[in-house]
């Protein structure tokens, strides 16, 4: 984003993690990814069950620091 950003005369003014303020691991949470897990074996098909399979790994990865959301405030470069 940086990159490509700087091709635009821009330049990063400012940067903030906002994962820490997600609410994770909510009961619902938990509770889907305990159906997830118990459904994996099965072969179970549909755009419901992806995506719930998918939400629960978009928490698992949020949960163990591999995803991260943020906001970066660019301005334009000096020049």
């Amino acid at each position: 984003m940086r990159a490509a950003a700087a091709e635009h005369g821009l330049t990063l003014d400012d940067e903030r993690d906002l994962t820490p303020y997600l609410d994770l691991r909510r009961p619902r949470d938990r509770f889907i990814a305990a159906l997830v897990g118990a459904g994996r074996p099965l072969p179970l098909r549909g755009e419901y069950w992806r995506m719930l399979r998918g939400g629960d790994a978009l928490q698992w990865c949020l949960l163990n620091g591999l995803l991260n959301y943020r906001v970066l405030y660019f301005r334009p470069a000096a020049g």
